[in-house]
């Protein structure tokens, strides 16, 4: 007969099992060929396109640049595209504003507690790249580009902040909607989007863990 401990040791070994279950479920569901990833590890992902405003003035750009408006994506555009000009398939508008605009359109398909953890997400990540839309213009280090220090800083940010506003305890379907929304290519398409996916289930394990082993 198994002991108190012991039962809790195996409930938990299943639960850390459940987010990787998941995202083996919908990859199933969308035919994705996981051989696959190593042809594709140079292909750009995770690009969110802002949403533009014509009518915002010089004073009100710089307070949006500062401070973006939750729940909106124009700080990728108005703040980060116009000041580095990294084009169609850089970050700001090829995977800040895209996915921005993408999870803006899917709200309804999320449970109300996946609804403010994708506000919460989106305003982590915008305010995360602050000082990139606010502080002194740099020269991108060692040979790498301006645009290309600006992709890894933002890609760096992503699983802290889907791991710190919630994404382990949302519901199954929640994550489902997640994988739906990026697109499996997407999230395994490259080393960058790979390891912060890798970086989100192992910060779920961790959170998992520390409840159940406490």
């Amino acid at each position: 007969m198994l002991s108190g401990i012991s039962l809790r040791m195996h409930f938990c070994i299943l639960l850390d099992m459940a987010f990787l279950v998941t995202f083996a479920r919908a990859a199933a569901a969308n035919d994705f060929n996981l051989d696959s990833l190593s042809s594709m590890v140079e292909a750009d992902f995770w690009q969110v396109v802002p949403v533009t405003n014509a009518n915002l003035n010089e004073n009100s750009n710089s307070t949006l640049c500062s401070n973006p408006v939750r729940g909106q994506c124009s700080f990728y555009e108005d703040c980060l595209e116009t000041r580095y000009h990294c084009g169609a398939d850089g970050y700001p508008l090829g995977y800040g504003k895209k996915y921005c605009n993408k999870f803006n359109a899917a709200s309804d398909q999320f449970s109300q507690k996946g609804q403010i953890w994708m506000l919460d997400t989106m305003e982590c990540l915008q305010r995360l790249l602050v000082p990139e839309a606010t502080g002194p213009e740099e020269m991108g280090k060692q040979g790498t580009s301006p645009c290309d220090e600006l992709r890894k800083k933002a890609f760096e940010s992503h699983a802290e902040c889907y791991v710190q506003n919630g994404v382990c305890t949302l519901s199954v379907k929640d994550w489902i909607e997640i994988v739906e929304v990026v697109g499996l290519k997407t999230l395994f398409g490259n080393w960058e989007a790979l390891k912060e996916v890798l970086k989100t289930v192992a910060g779920c394990l961790e959170l998992y863990a520390k409840k159940c082993y406490r």
